[in-house]
């Protein structure tokens, strides 16, 4: 076998699968209301956050989950203002949902990462019920 998976082994296995999934789900109401973001995006940052988050703890210390926590927060900042742009004649401004749910995302691959998988999950339902409530015609 060329990996010796261990329980260590497993439980990153299961952060960045648990991880995938979530971006796909949230990718998947995204794309059905045909906004840019799609599974595959989604499913990236998701998964770095938590990659981050691994790397950072395994790697350093668990003291440096403060300084992963910024750095994904403040990293993810770029990819969420490209992605939002103003009408060029009037005063509508899209994107914001959208660079919303990055910024999200990277919090919950963090969250998956640190071990929080509860927390990650219930979050997860939550804001894929946000997402969904205009959808059935609440603003």
């Amino acid at each position: 076998m060329i990996f010796n998976l261990g329980p260590k082994e497993v439980e990153i296995l299961i952060k960045i699968i648990l991880a995938a999934v979530i971006g796909f789900l949230i990718g998947l109401e995204r794309r059905k209301k045909h906004f840019g973001l799609a599974s595959r995006t989604l499913m990236l940052i998701c998964i770095s956050a938590c990659l981050f988050t691994i790397v950072g703890t395994s790697v350093f210390s668990d003291t440096n989950l403060s300084r992963v926590a910024q750095g994904l927060a403040a990293g993810i900042g770029f990819i969420g203002a490209a992605i939002i742009w103003k009408q060029k004649q009037g005063k509508l401004i899209y994107g914001l949902t959208s660079a919303a749910t990055i910024w999200a995302l990277t919090a919950i691959g963090f969250a998956i990462g640190a071990g929080e998988y509860f927390l990650a999950v219930i979050v997860t339902i939550v804001i894929l019920l946000i997402l969904l409530v205009k959808r059935v015609g609440v603003e």
